[in-house]
């Protein structure tokens, strides 16, 4: 089964932003592929497809190691938010789990993850800039400093992620200045 087929079914009767789950996970990939130049043969596109998938449903990260291979296992459960009760929590231990990664380390499954959770806060940014979602957007822009700092030093010295990031911080910019009006 392919993972965009993997992911309609698990995130069947979801919505974001009041469209189907699945425009999200589309656009993730879409990010990845048409604006980050991930190669479509990547596992990044994969992971892309199911980075929500054990947060969001019952799939588990078993389930995604069994069908999808061991890296894409990996580098979703990167992804996958800890079960903290505050979102607050819950970031703070994705950077704990982040901090001192660097393209120069060569540690590809973790820059794999980075790579698709920037992908992936880019996407939010677009949703919550397209519904006007001021609320969802005020979230992100008070998260910023930290994932833009994350962001900034993975990336340093790599070409691909200076483009990344240079997108991560205009979506950001347009959302300080929703958040703003």
């Amino acid at each position: 089964m392919h993972a965009s087929t993997f992911a309609m079914f698990v995130h069947k009767d979801m919505k974001y932003g009041g469209a189907p789950y699945v425009v999200h996970l589309a656009e993730v990939v879409n990010i990845l592929l048409m604006e980050f130049n991930v190669e479509s043969e990547s596992h990044l596109i994969t992971v892309g497809w199911l980075h929500d998938v054990v947060e969001d449903t019952d799939a588990t990260i078993t389930d995604v190691r069994t069908r999808f291979g061991i890296t894409v296992g990996d580098t979703v459960a990167l992804i996958t938010d800890a079960d903290l009760p505050t979102r607050a929590d819950r970031k703070a231990e994705f950077m704990l789990r982040m901090r001192g990664i660097s393209f120069a380390s060569r540690d590809f499954v973790r820059i794999g993850a980075l790579t698709v959770k920037m992908a992936d806060r880019i996407a939010n940014l677009r949703t919550g800039l397209r519904t006007e979602n001021v609320r969802k957007l005020s979230m992100y822009v008070t998260e910023d400093a930290t994932f833009s700092t994350l962001f900034t030093e993975a990336f340093r010295g790599s070409k691909y992620g200076s483009l990344a990031v240079k997108l991560y911080e205009a979506e950001m910019e347009a959302a300080r200045a929703l958040v703003g009006s």
